[in-house]
């Protein structure tokens, strides 16, 4: 199975707990991965990366090559699908606005359209009480497969050890 980033990850692991400043294994995880062809972003993420955070547009720039898939190549009739889906979810229709337009739709319908090859790596968890459109909580009603970061990290036996002094 191949991985499929949210956005977020990347930016939520700088700002916080994996700072490219002082965890360089993290990311050199994720280059690692995505050499072997086994982890990606979506093309849709690059814009909002860059908007956000000028230390991983940089990132982006210099490792970026074949990180990306493209977000031309959704099935059309998958897009249509989950479109249907999220309109009719019982949720305040400003939310599913939100979501229909945001990388996070793209990044969901390209995990759709893909379903036996990719799973959708993202922070968050399921939450059955959740006012907003979480992507696990998707994957779950659609049958898709989703693990957290940490779920991520320990599956592919990452290993982020410090050096000897």
């Amino acid at each position: 199975m191949k991985y499929i980033l949210d956005s977020n990850v990347l930016l939520e692991a700088n700002n916080r707990y994996y700072g490219m400043d002082f965890c360089p294994a993290f990311w050199d995880f994720i280059l690692d991965l995505n050499k072997k062809e086994k982890l990606f972003l979506i093309d849709k993420a690059i814009q909002t990366i860059s908007n956000i955070d000028e230390s991983i547009r940089t990132w982006i720039k210099d490792n970026g090559k074949g990180f990306f898939l493209k977000t031309d190549e959704i099935d059309v009739v998958r897009i249509n699908d989950l479109t249907s889906y999220i309109k009719g979810m019982s949720l305040q229709q400003n939310v599913k606005n939100d979501f229909l337009h945001s990388d996070s739709f793209h990044l969901f319908a390209y995990v759709l359209s893909n379903r036996d090859e990719y799973i959708l790596i993202s922070l968050e968890n399921v939450d059955p009480n959740a006012t907003k459109i979480k992507l696990p909580n998707l994957c779950k009603d659609l049958k898709l497969k989703h693990k957290n970061i940490y779920e991520f990290l320990r599956d592919e036996k990452a290993l982020f050890v410090l050096g000897s002094k």
